[in-house]
């Protein structure tokens, strides 16, 4: 349907070969049929089902393609894949690293370890294809040469051509456009357009994959797709249903209600300007394939189903051995190949709505436990059949998906009929050691009224480490320069039934020496370890004895050390870590207690720590009972107003703490987590409010407009070279120009700078990256300066910088 040259695509609307015949709609069919069979329609079984008769209607393959883990392309695929049965698959073009993260300190490499997990399982929820083009993300960049030139190296339009050709699409969408503010998304655009003009002389096409992408400023829309109207079977919205997906995306939080995080309804503009409807290619060219089910026909399909289900088994039996047959006719030319992909994935979602609907599956009944070292384990699993039809167990062998797993089972029986359960024990063969571990994935051949299928299964397979090593509470410490000894714990981890004896010793360093904490015992310590799992922590001191000397000389060095756990028992095992330290020449103030409201990420209380300072966890418990007169310095750590509701209740108290005489620092916050009017109260003895601009450039120029100010010359002088080598970016969400009270001394200028001269940019030098003020008797700091970034690199100018934020500065002697 066209409106005004924009083709609207509402949920259940399809211009299919054969139209749907005049039915009643599902949910109405639903409420005539009784609650008797409303009580029957369960969520995933009910999905399922659908999802497979719409699959089996389609093969049209759609790509689509995205800058971030997070970025708005949720909506779109989960249409695609429901409504018209598309083969999607998502290709992402970046892991994430250079973002922030909400829920814990991981960043950088850690960081996209751990949002490539949460887009795993948004790909799973979304039911698409996941693919990462690999592209290192630096950062939020204003511009997409800056993206293009840090990116060149990693020939990225080659491999989006390696993409398409690969994949293949009719279809090739973006959620970004040309108007796009972040560099990097107006990159992959630009990369895209690139790759799309190539792949299509490859194709000889002009039209083919059709494009899609997001308006830029001015331009109409094309296409319109209604996020708004309720799945009969969910209940909810596509609306609704992508918020819950992106829920899964926990360190990008965080995330607000329904209506503040998605669109009512998807615009593009398109490659033409009246798409036909995403038709299925073999459609057109096979008539026997054009009455599959429509979207709104496998709705009622399923609703169809618990009254005539061995009708509906004999009907797929009988279409899947059609559809076989005819493709063993086909010629073969030079489109037989694409043809038959096309036609077993058909085949396949086909095969999968007759496995459901014969009511058959198989559950696993346990982990599966592999030792290191072996290369064979065993499971079980249990058939259920509640269905109309006998099935028989055609093989009890066969290959786990993508491992190469061998599976060789055994059962009482070779078939197995309505109403019964049976028990497989199954012996697994790895083909190698190690690499294996997570959820393993199997078909188990059977056989219903002929057709032969693959009934999927899958196993939770467990790598057992014997014994773990690993330092507490980090494997990297900065270190005083001037003291020659640190502090910490190894924790030794036995998962297993044994009892074993072992060494800890020192194994690859010469320049370092440890004892135990106690300075009991001889080295290396001896360990014993009883029959069942245990943990154990064992205090050490390292000491560098020649620290102090190295303190006079040029740049200090990186120092490593590894230590090894020799263990024997029935077996002999070994584990080891390494740990890295890096001294560093600052001052630490004397006397100072700290007391930390903990963010997400704890790196700045780690290198304090790592200092000597000491430093206590303001919980909740603490805030409510503790008077906060015996800290000398109260630290809000990055987004901890975030992170701790609580602690907004107590802005009151801390305020109060600064006007009595404490020093109040606060690190950077997001404007919606620290804004008066968001939070309903203002964490600055004076008015403060943060916007969204950031100095994305590291090296963008910094000017000192204070030189004496105390907070840049005490206890540590900070010097010109300390702006130097910062990594990604200086500063985020900085106060806005002009909604500070002037009452706060701004220390710092900070000038962002353009990638490019061509681009035509300008920027207004930012004065509050970094401020503070005199409350009462007692000082405040304000700091949008990204500290933990550069502490996670070690750097030692920001090492000063952060042990002069925490001084307090007091006007008089409380």
């Amino acid at each position: 349907m066209s409106q005004g040259g924009v083709t609207s695509l509402r949920r259940g609307h399809r211009v299919s070969a054969v139209p749907p015949p005049c039915v009643l709609p599902g949910v109405l069919l639903a409420l005539l049929l009784g609650p008797a069979l409303g009580a029957q329609i369960q969520h995933k079984p009910a999905l399922a089902f659908r999802q497979a008769l719409v699959d089996a209607g389609s093969d049209a393959r759609s790509l689509i393609v995205a800058t971030h883990p997070d970025d708005p392309y949720r909506a779109l695929a989960l249409y695609l894949r429901r409504v018209h049965g598309h083969e999607v698959r998502v290709l992402v073009a970046t892991r994430g690293a250079g973002g922030q993260n909400a829920v814990g300190p991981a960043l950088g490499e850690e960081l996209a370890q751990l949002r490539e997990r949460e887009t795993r399982h948004a790909a799973r929820a979304l039911d698409v294809e996941l693919g990462f083009l690999g592209l290192r993300d630096f950062g939020y960049c204003r511009e997409a040469a800056e993206a293009l030139d840090r990116w060149r190296r990693e020939l990225p339009e080659q491999k989006l051509q390696a993409e398409l050709k690969a994949f293949d699409p009719d279809y090739v969408w973006t959620p970004h456009g040309p108007a796009e503010g972040h560099g990097q998304k107006a990159a992959v655009v630009s990369l895209l357009l690139g790759a799309l003009s190539a792949h299509r002389q490859q194709l000889g096409s002009e039209t083919r994959p059709a494009f899609f992408r997001a308006p830029g400023d001015g331009e109409q829309a094309q296409l319109s797709i209604d996020l708004r109207e309720l799945d009969p079977l969910e209940g909810r919205s596509f609306r609704e249903l992508d918020h819950e997906v992106l829920l899964l995306h926990r360190t990008q939080g965080p995330h607000g209600p329904v209506l503040e995080e998605t669109q009512p309804e998807l615009v593009f503009v398109g490659s033409y300007q009246h798409p036909k409807d995403f038709v299925s290619p073999l459609n057109s060219r096979e008539p026997f394939l054009s009455g599959a089910a429509s979207f709104s026909q496998a709705t009622r399909a399923w609703l169809d189903l618990p009254r005539r289900p061995k009708a509906w088994v004999e009907d797929l039996a009988k279409r899947l051995g059609l559809w076989r047959a005819a493709l063993g006719k086909w010629k073969r030319n030079a489109d037989f190949i694409d043809a038959q992909r096309r036609l077993a994935r058909r085949t396949a979602a086909l095969q999968r709505a007759l496995l459901l609907a014969a009511r058959i599956k198989v559950e696993a009944q346990q982990r599966v436990f592999l030792s290191l070292g072996q290369l064979k384990a065993k499971a079980r699993v249990r058939l259920f059949h509640h269905g109309s039809h006998r099935v028989r167990i055609r093989s009890l062998q066969g290959i786990m998906e993508a491992s190469g797993i061998l599976f060789r089972g055994s059962a009482a029986k070779s078939s197995i009929a309505p109403g019964e359960r049976m028990d497989i024990e199954l012996e697994l063969r790895l083909p190698k050691l190690g690499g294996f571990g997570g959820k393993l994935h199997g078909k188990l051949p059977v056989e219903i009224l002929g057709e032969k299928l693959g009934l999927p299964f899958e196993l939770d397979l467990e790598t057992e480490l014997p014994i773990q090593l690993e330092a507490r509470p980090k494997s990297r410490f900065l270190v005083p320069a001037h003291e020659n000894s640190v502090r910490l714990a190894l924790a030794i981890d036995k998962q297993r039934i044994g009892a074993w004896t072992g060494e800890l010793a020192m194994i690859s360093s010469s320049q370092l020496r440890f004892r135990p904490e106690s300075n009991e015992g001889s080295l290396p310590i001896r360990v014993e370890l009883p029959e069942q799992p245990v943990q154990r922590l064992l205090a050490l001191q390292v000491e560098v004895p020649d620290w102090a000397r190295r303190a006079g000389q040029g740049r200090l060095p990186w120092i490593s050390a590894r230590f090894g756990l020799q263990a024997k028992g029935a077996q002999s095992f070994a584990a080891s870590c390494e740990l890295s330290f890096r001294p560093v020449r600052v001052q630490k103030p004397d006397a100072v207690r700290i007391g930390i409201v903990r963010g997400p990420d704890d790196t700045v209380e780690e290198a304090l720590r790592s200092f000597g300072m000491p430093v206590v966890a303001l919980d909740e418990r603490t805030l409510t009972r503790v008077s906060l007169e015996g800290y000398q310095t109260v630290l809000i750590d990055s987004r901890a107003l975030h992170r701790r509701l609580d602690a907004v209740a107590w802005i009151p108290r801390f305020l109060d703490y600064a006007r009595r005489g404490g020093h109040l620092v606060v690190l950077y916050h997001k404007n919606s987590e620290f804004n008066q009017e968001r939070i309903g109260a203002r964490l600055a003895p004076f008015p403060l409010r943060l916007g969204k601009e950031r100095i994305t450039r590291e090296d963008a120029p910094v000017r000192v407009l204070l030189p004496k100010h105390p907070l840049l010359n005490s206890p540590n002088k900070i010097l010109a070279r300390d702006w130097d080598a910062w990594v990604q970016e200086r500063g985020l969400y900085l106060p806005e120009m002009g909604a500070y009270d002037p009452r706060f001394d701004e220390l710092l200028e900070i000038r962002e700078q353009p990638f490019s001269k061509e681009s035509g940019l300008s920027f207004v030098p930012q004065k509050g990256a970094l401020l503070f003020a005199r409350f009462g008797r007692g000082s405040y700091v304000y700091c949008s300066l990204v500290l933990h970034r550069q502490l996670r690199a070690f750097h030692p100018g920001v090492a000063r910088l952060l042990l002069n934020l925490v001084t307090p500065r007091p006007a008089s002697p409380r």
